[in-house]
């Protein structure tokens, strides 16, 4: 049985913003997908349709509904537990910015 993808956001660690003279957070678009070849149904993250494994994520955390927290963790992930609702609120007060490795990118500011 083949599980259907999950958008999400993946949010940069804080300290990275601070040296880019941010503060808040860098968070962009990404895709949890279990269909991918040699995974052997683990989870696989997909930034830009790029598939990302643990090792080669950026610095930070996916922001993931806490019903697949736990899996997303014990497959090699940083991650946090976010509601959908609340995914979708932090999404929509985000500004965006431009000048950024990722087109999409929005900065949470606090």
């Amino acid at each position: 049985m083949s599980r259907e993808p999950i958008k999400t956001i993946f949010s940069e660690w804080e300290d990275h913003c601070e040296e880019l003279g941010v503060r808040g957070c860098i968070s962009y678009p990404a895709e949890i997908r279990w269909d991918c070849a040699g995974r052997h149904g683990q989870p696989m993250v997909f930034i830009m349709a790029a598939a990302r494994l643990p090792t080669e994520m950026p610095s930070g955390e996916l922001q993931v509904p806490k019903e697949i927290f736990k899996e997303i963790k014990v497959a090699g992930y940083a991650a946090k537990p976010l509601g959908q609702d609340e995914c979708k609120e932090y999404w929509h007060k985000a500004k965006k910015i431009s000048q950024y490795w990722h087109p999409e990118a929005r900065l949470i500011e606090y």
